[in-house]
Formats: structure tokens, sequence, C-alpha cells
């Protein structure tokens, strides 16, 4: 069961309901219990992983806090990195190696016909093991005291709102929260149900609308027009992104009915300047995460500037490879490498151009490139696979632009996105990201009751799975 599948706001509505009547020591039972019942209403097995993670983390970061030598802490960081990365590749990667190498092979003249293990995924892998092991991170760090108590930690670890796609919390922050729950504020309810209204639209108004006119372009770019396969690019990317900011706003909206705070993973991305701001805005949680555990290591770890761009790229290949076992996340990452390097490497230029051009025009300009640019990493991310790259910039290359296909998409794409790159712009220009408390109750009300009808005028319940449940 998904967010938006129909069923999933009456169950909500039940355990908000019993949240509220229960003692403060049975809210977090509630909750853990929640979270196990949810996940496993995809496949039972999959809590296996999920326990298992949380059993090593929470008795090695144990063992890190009675630990007397410092080998004894390398063992207890190193069984946990083992076993969390160890399950992440075994699960996400092992087929796709033992197919690159069979295919390596047969380049050689070798004919070779390994069995797969054609293992299931389980949803938000990536994210529960990553969340889990900056807490042992922490803790051997000495920045965070150890979790004394199962049940919490458990809890840190199976929160259900940001089980599956994040935001990727550190225990420094969610811990604290869920070991002490408390019942929501009369502001925290308000907020809440406008972020649960915000996070519907985009999913299932905007994204499973767009991804009409993208999928078949997607699919079988012979058969569109330059323009119509130019659109489906844009379009794609503001797909992505109200897939992905959609779950994080649910997952931010159903926290604070539970009267829990999530971290903002989202930031107004395509608005920013230059493709570094661009990842402080896009993916908050997962951006800190590789800046904290391995880029900052990896540049301390090289020669003073050469070390950082070999870090910066190195760090976004690992944030390509993270998102799937296939050839074209690593295409992502290595796209957004490259363009982190040379943002580094053209100070000089970039300072003549600031310095000639008004403040304004320069940041529209430098905006303008950086959407571009990040248009054309998302396009990659987006493809079926590697190859049909070639067939997509074809496909842009033709002549004819113009037909009434590409002219109902075009209608279509701007009457879904249109209002949220009007709330965007005021939240830019405000710097507010949840503006709610600057409006009007009369403001409030009509906002609310415009993305209310949009979604059961144009919403497509369960019209497809969020795009980083695969992750």
């Amino acid at each position: 069961m998904t967010f938006d599948s129909l069923p999933f706001p009456f169950l909500l509505a039940g355990l908000l309901l019993a949240y509220r009547l229960l003692p403060a020591g049975g809210r977090g039972l509630l909750l853990l219990a929640a979270g196990y019942a949810f996940y496993a209403g995809f496949e039972p097995w999959f809590c296996l992983p999920l326990l298992a993670s949380t059993f090593l983390d929470f008795y090695c970061a144990l063992g890190l806090a009675a630990a007397t030598t410092a080998a004894r802490r390398r063992l207890c960081l190193g069984l946990s990195l083992a076993g969390n990365l160890g399950m992440l590749f075994f699960y996400k990667y092992c087929d796709f190696l033992i197919l690159s190498f069979a295919k390596l092979a047969q380049r050689c003249g070798l004919q070779v016909d390994p069995p797969l293990l054609h293992l299931m995924l389980p949803l938000g892998i990536s994210f529960y093991t990553f969340q889990s092991l900056s807490y042992t991170l922490d803790v051997y760090r000495g920045t965070l005291a150890p979790c004394r108590r199962l049940r919490d930690f458990a809890l840190y670890v199976a929160y259900f709102p940001q089980l599956l796609a994040g935001p990727i919390e550190r225990a420094g922050r969610l811990l604290p929260q869920l070991a002490v729950l408390r019942q929501p504020s009369s502001a925290m309810l308000r907020d809440g149900l406008w972020l649960i209204l915000l996070g519907y639209y985009k999913k299932v108004v905007v994204a499973d609308n767009l991804s009409l006119m993208v999928g078949p372009a997607f699919a079988s770019p012979a058969s569109v027009t330059g323009g119509e396969m130019a659109l489906a690019i844009y379009a794609y990317a503001f797909q992505v992104y109200c897939d992905f900011s959609g779950y994080s706003d649910l997952a931010r909206g159903i926290s604070r009915l539970f009267g829990v705070e999530l971290m903002l993973n989202f930031r107004i991305p395509f608005f920013a300047a230059n493709i570094q701001e661009f990842w402080n805005r896009w993916h908050i949680s997962l951006s800190s995460w590789v800046r904290d555990y391995l880029y900052g290591p990896l540049a301390r770890a090289g020669l003073p500037g050469v070390g950082t761009r070999c870090a910066a790229f190195l760090t976004m290949l690992i944030i390509g490879i993270w998102h799937g076992a296939a050839w074209k996340f690593a295409a992502f990452g290595a796209y957004h490498g490259v363009l982190l390097v040379l943002f580094d490497a053209s100070r000089a230029p970039r300072r003549r151009l600031r310095d000639f051009l008004p403040a304004l025009p320069y940041r529209l300009f430098c905006s303008l490139l950086t959407f571009h640019l990040a248009v054309i990493g998302l396009a990659i991310f987006g493809c079926k696979w590697l190859g049909r790259i070639p067939a997509m910039l074809a496909a842009l290359a033709r002549a004819e632009n113009w037909s009434p296909a590409f002219t109902a998409d075009l209608a279509r794409f701007c009457y879904f996105t249109a209002p949220l790159l009007l709330l965007h712009l005021y939240k830019e220009r405000k710097n507010a990201q949840d503006p709610l408390p600057l409006w009007s109750p009369e403001a409030r009300f009509l906002a609310c009751a415009f993305l209310l009808v949009q979604i059961l005028a144009h919403g497509a319940v369960a019209g497809g799975r969020f795009i980083y449940f695969q992750f």
C-alpha cells in the first residue's frame, strides 16, 4: 500500500486516532508496529533485511561505546559498514555485475552463461541502510551518544512516513523526537495537512499526468517529432521532481500529524544559480549525507585543489551508482561530477561575467543555464537504458516540431506546471519554504480548496508507483 492508494487515508485516520488515545509510553510501540505492518504490506520478507540492519547497527554502536581500544572500535565500525553495504550490494548489484561480466567475456570471445540470482530488491533499502549506517558513523566519530533502547532505534530505522524514500534522517535529529513522542500542536496539524495536500497534488495531479506524455516519447523516440521529444524531456524533469518532492512533502506532512518534524528534502532546485547550488537544493538529505561521509574524507585525503575536484567527481559517481544497477545511473553521476569539476575550474570566467553583467540578468542567465544542465542530466536518468540516448538526440534533431499532438501536450504541460511554478516563485521571493503561516485564513482556504479540487478532478489514484521506490 502506498500513500497515493485509496485505502491509505482511512488507515492513517485510524492510526492517528489510536495515537491520540494512547499514553506517551505506547505511542512508540504503535508507530513501530505500524512501520513494520506498512512495510510487510508490500512483501513480508522485506522486514528481514530491515531487522538485520536495525540489530546490526544498534549493537555495533553499543560495541563502539564499550570499546577500550582503537582496534575494537574499527572492528565494530567495519562490521556495520560490511553488513549494511554488503546487504545493499547483494540485493541491488549482484545480477548487474554478473550480466556485465558475461557481456564483457562475450566481447572477448568467451561464451559464458552465468546463473542469475533474480533477487527482488527490498523497497527503500538504499534509504534505510544509509540512515542506519549514518548512526554508527556518528557514534564512531564521537558526535552522537549511542541509543540505549532497542525500541527507539528500531523506530528510527522503520519510521513509516519516510521509510521507503526518505528523507534520510540523521539520528541526532530524529531519535530524540521519537524517544519522547508528543501530541502535535495546532500549527503542526495545520501545516501537516497543507503538506499532505501539496504532496498529493504534486504526485497524482502533476507527476502522473505528465508521465502520459513522457512514457511514449522515452519508450519510442523514433515515433515522435523533435518538438514532442523536447517537451517530453522537460516534462520528465518536472515529473521526477514532483514525484519525489511530492513523496517528501507527504512524509513531512504525515509526520507532523504525529508531532514529529522531518527535514526539508527539496528547496526549489530548478531556481538554483549553479550546479553546486542545485545539489544543495535537490534531495538535500542524500546530498548532505555524501558531503559529510564521503566527500569530506575523500577531499581531505587528496592533494589541495586536485583532491577536492577528484572527490567531487567520485562522490557524484557514487550518488549515481547509489540510484541503481544500470550504466545510465553511473553516467548520470559522472555527468554531474564533470559539471561540478567544470564549475570549480571556471571561477575566473564566472567572476568576469559577474562583473560585466548587472546582478539580476547574471542571476537569470545562471539559473536558466543550470536548469537546462539539470534537465539534460535527468534525461539521462530517465531513459530506458544508456543506448537510448542517441535515438533521443536524433528525435530532437528532426525538423518537424509542431503537430496536433505537440499542441495538446504543450497545453497539458503548461496547465499542470503553471500553478506549481507560481507557488515556487512566491516561495523563492519570500524565502519561505513553508509559506502557509504568511497567508491570511482566506488565502489558506482558497489554496487548499484549489489543491483539493485539482486532486479530485485530475488525480490519478494509484496512477503509478513513486519513482524513487525502486531505489
